[in-house]
């Protein structure tokens, strides 16, 4: 394993369970404390957010759904829940067992498991360039939280925290004009905790769930470096 893999999440059973996240590099000893020292400091925090991030795809979704997301190869079966891989060799993944999940920055688009009797499944998947977290910044996240700070763009939030919603619906809801709605949210979308998508004529606006579950993650992670 190398360097830019050796965070990880660890799960139990079907229910998915989560243990401690790894943090420590792979490589042990002087040595390798020498060869990648540098290169783990510049992917340390990337990777401890893509294992942030798969634990909250594996909480709302559950293990097997999560996993076989990770690759084009896995799909998810159920009775007994499991995820079967095919690649050059073929293999089922049960998760009433102990198991161990490893992103990394070199392994794309490799997926790879390794399943021996008596001993926990590991899966190491490489992760996509297109779909590698991009660094949040100590600006970004002091600026989301400025975003935050106004009363009228929580209750904002609030409305379009489980559906979409145009500029002049939230302006019906919420009493407010809507250039007034409009202004919020700009401010919402240029901290980047709205999201807008097209539908014809009509513009939906909705939370990002995912931006938001990370905040405090993302200013540990910012405070730390």
């Amino acid at each position: 394993m190398d360097d830019a893999s050796a965070h990880a999440v660890r799960g139990h059973g079907a229910s998915g369970f989560l243990g401690d996240m790894r943090l420590a590099p792979a490589a042990s000893g002087h040595s390798g404390a020498a060869h990648f020292g540098a290169e783990w400091q510049a992917l340390q925090a990337r990777l401890q957010a893509e294992v942030h991030r798969l634990r909250i795809r594996i909480r709302n979704k559950g293990a097997a759904a999560a996993l076989a997301e990770l690759s084009p190869t896995a799909a998810h079966l159920d009775r007994p829940e499991r995820v079967v891989v095919d690649t050059l060799h073929f293999g089922i993944v049960r998760l009433q067992q102990p198991y161990l999940v490893i992103p990394s920055y070199y392994g794309w688009p490799h997926f790879l498991v390794k399943h021996e009797a008596h001993w926990p499944v590991v899966i190491q998947y490489g992760l996509p360039p297109g779909d590698r977290p991009r660094e949040v910044t100590l600006a970004l996240v002091r600026s989301r939280l400025q975003v935050l700070l106004d009363p009228a763009r929580i209750r904002l939030c609030r409305m379009i925290a489980n559906d979409g919603l145009t500029t002049l619906e939230l302006s019906r809801r919420s009493g407010m004009a809507a250039p007034q709605v409009s202004r919020h949210l700009r401010k919402l979308r240029d901290a980047e905790l709205v999201r807008a998508e097209r539908n014809g004529r009509l513009v939906y606006y909705q939370l990002d769930l995912e931006v938001v579950r990370t905040l405090g993650f993302d200013l540990e992670l910012a405070l730390r470096r």
